[in-house]
């Protein structure tokens, strides 16, 4: 009768052994967190910590909004943005960075927009802290465009048709009724 002979494990050498332990840990992520507040000072006022974003928001009406964001760079990497270029998107077809500017949009009403204000404001996704200004500055990294959508443009002109007809109607003159009517 034979006997089975075991099989003899393979010494491994210390290379492999740190290998499989880094394989097992799973890949390094490395976060670079944004700039601290150092001796009082704000990093989002540090003009090498940021990068400046202008955004227009189209509205049915015609009347373009116009606001400004101040986020850091890191975050002005993440979402796929560069500078000195534009981007177009439409209100329900946000690329990444619209979509992470996506509450900002109705942040301000008529009166801000008057007033000019300055807002700061968390966002719960990858942006985090950001500066918003009711107003345009002369520099910028990137312009933002965000039109309406398809289904906004339709009802706009369906209106737009709808309220010419009304005034079509209103200026033939109309006949006087045939019969003595007495008006008070």
């Amino acid at each position: 009768m034979v006997k089975a002979t075991k099989k003899k494990r393979r010494k491994t050498s210390s290379a492999w052994k740190n290998l499989r332990k880094m394989h097992q840990k799973g890949p390094k992520r490395v976060r670079i967190d944004n700039p601290r507040k150092k001796k009082g000072v704000d990093p989002l006022s540090v003009r090498d910590n940021i990068k400046i974003i202008r955004v227009f928001i189209q509205n049915i009406s015609g009347k373009d909004k116009e606001m400004t964001i101040i986020i850091f760079n890191r975050v002005f990497q993440e979402m796929g943005l560069y500078a000195k270029k534009e981007f177009t998107m439409e209100r329900d077809r946000l690329t990444r960075a619209g979509a992470g500017f996506k509450k900002l949009f109705d942040a301000f009403g008529h009166n801000d927009y008057v007033r000019k204000v300055q807002r700061e404001m968390k966002l719960g996704n990858n942006v985090g802290r950001c500066l918003i200004f009711a107003e345009h500055f002369k520099t910028f990294d990137t312009t933002l465009y965000i039109t309406p959508t398809s289904k906004e443009k339709e009802k706009q002109l369906a209106t737009a048709e709808h309220i010419r007809q009304l005034f079509e109607q209103s200026s033939v003159p109309r006949s006087r009724p045939k019969h003595n009517v007495e008006y008070m």
